[in-house]
């Protein structure tokens, strides 16, 4: 990610639509995988970026929360005081924890890597038998874009490459889902104008969107038009989307 995006990922996820629905549709899906009573859970979030998730998984165990970035752990840490931070998975060895997690996040992250399944499977290494990972990622490699581009995503996925990565990195797919699907519209309007405008314009550098904060009453709209889909994913209900959900086991 482009160190500019961290300082407006932490001013943006409090309060836009975007990651407050997801924060919705995440909390169900965790709270739907029977994991154990809170005080004997251990959640990993992998990539944790600046801690938007831990106020919310904190309510299903004890987390740790691994990202490389300082700069993100640091605003995590601020934000979520009582998390475990770490910059890697090496970091756990080194302090002599090998106890295995109840269940992982990957929470728009596998996207940024470049060998996701061997990525997956030191993670899955850190699990029970059986243990869920609960993963997102954006879909559709056609709407790769400026965004993509600014945020340092290496792709965007379809279902087929979800699954093949994941089942590559020693996981085996519970289901998965398309997300955001109110909203696709809006967003293939806005990838052509992103396309007419490359075409009229000399290169220019990547520049986020979709991070500055909309007026309230639009804010609202969106976000109640997006978490509403937790009442579908998970049902093969949800036909397309801006995003993937999937939950697989290791």
């Amino acid at each position: 990610m482009d160190q500019r995006a961290y300082g407006e990922h932490a001013d943006a996820e409090e309060r836009h639509w975007w990651f407050a629905a997801r924060r919705r549709i995440v909390r169900d899906v965790v709270a739907s995988l029977g994991l154990p009573p809170p005080s004997e859970v251990r959640l990993l979030e992998f990539g944790s970026g600046t801690g938007g998730n831990l106020p919310m998984l904190a309510e299903f165990g004890a987390i740790t929360a691994l990202e490389p970035n300082d700069e993100a752990r640091a605003i995590a840490g601020e934000r979520m005081p009582r998390a475990r931070h770490v910059a890697s998975l090496d970091e756990l060895d080194e302090h002599g924890d090998a106890a295995p997690f109840h269940a992982a996040l990957a929470l728009d992250v596998i996207e940024h890597l470049d060998e996701p399944e061997a990525i997956l499977r030191d993670v899955r290494a850190r699990l029970h038998p059986g243990a869920p990972l609960v993963v997102t990622v954006p879909a559709h490699a056609w709407m790769f874009g400026d965004h993509d581009r600014y945020l340092h995503h290496r792709r965007r996925y379809s279902k087929p490459l979800l699954r093949a990565h994941l089942e590559g990195g020693g996981f085996s797919v519970e289901w998965m889902s398309f997300m955001n699907c109110a909203l696709f519209p809006l967003a293939i309007a806005a990838r052509g104008l992103e396309a007419a405008r490359a075409r009229l314009r000399p290169a220019r550098e990547p520049a986020a969107r979709g991070m500055e904060l909309p007026p309230a009453v639009v804010n609202r709209v969106f976000l109640e038009l997006f978490a509403a889909e937790r009442f579908l994913i998970g049902r093969g209900a949800v036909p397309t989307g801006l995003s993937l959900i999937g939950v697989a086991r290791a």
